[in-house]
């Protein structure tokens, strides 16, 4: 028995052991590790690759914590989420986790497992859940919260961005075409059907609309967008590698009012 590390519990380890199987078979096409029940519940992992499976053990720990405490997390900020929803949510959750890097509560959890694995032949599971795993638990919350508040932000700024979008198809368009062309980082031109620089009267309107503050070269584009609500718009990138961001909430704004042009057209010649 020198040669294995045994994982023991007094409660059924099939779940932990079929992951952690798994887990390294798929990441490193090992398959050193058995489980056996009938004198309690044990699984043998050989020492050479125990510093492999403690790497699963750790991330089934992790996972297990959440999938047990996501519903506190979601009362605890007034989420209001469906069962079907609480699945992906809690597997975005673990993940958030498993991938904190401030500190990298996987490897911490991992090398824990191992110094015990050069002291002790035997690591008693229960005893390292109820004694070890609470200095790792506010490491894990934090993780988690922070990762659910954004889920959330990014949930209402969605619910603001449908809005938006059923405003703009309410009102009447101000310009048929609206053609905007990219210089550089900062620097933007837009030309109106006859090609007929506007630039100068679509940033008036934005300040009349809004007051002369200092935008962000994105903010000012859309801002443009939303006060002149044209019927097409083409963005004429130049070179130009537009914010994935603000082209994702330009295309869900105005949907197919946007236009992305990348060929040789006249305004990107020009």
């Amino acid at each position: 028995m020198d040669r294995y590390i045994i994982i023991k519990s007094h409660e059924d380890l099939t779940q932990i052991y079929l992951f952690a199987k798994r887990y390294i078979n798929d990441k490193f096409q090992i398959d050193n590790m058995r489980y056996e029940n009938t004198d309690g519940y044990k699984i043998y992992v050989e020492k050479s690759c125990f510093n492999k499976a403690s790497e699963a053990f750790a991330e089934y720990l992790i996972r297990n914590y959440v999938f047990f405490f996501v519903q506190e997390f979601i009362d605890s900020i007034n989420y209001e989420i469906s069962f079907e929803d609480e699945v992906d949510l809690t597997e975005s959750l673990s993940l958030a986790a498993i991938n904190c890097k401030n500190p990298n509560i996987l490897d911490v959890i991992k090398n824990d497992l191992e110094e015990f694995a050069k002291i002790y032949s035997e690591i008693n599971l229960d005893g390292f859940v109820i004694f070890s795993f609470r200095k790792y638990e506010q490491t894990i919350c934090d993780c988690i919260s922070e990762e659910l508040i954004a889920i959330k932000a990014e949930e209402e700024y969605e619910k603001i961005l449908c809005m938006v979008s059923e405003y703009i198809n309410d009102c009447n368009n101000n310009l048929n075409m609206l053609n905007i062309v990219l210089l550089s980082d900062n620097e933007f031109i837009c030309y109106d059907e006859l090609h007929i620089d506007v630039t100068g009267e679509c940033n008036r309107i934005v300040e009349n609309e809004f007051g002369n503050s200092n935008y962000s070269f994105e903010d000012k584009i859309l801002s443009i967008l939303l006060t002149q609500n044209p019927a097409i718009c083409t963005i004429h990138l130049k070179g130009y590698t537009l914010n994935e961001n603000l082209l994702y909430t330009l295309k869900r704004v105005f949907g197919k009012k946007i236009r992305i042009c990348k060929e040789n057209c006249e305004f990107c010649k020009s």
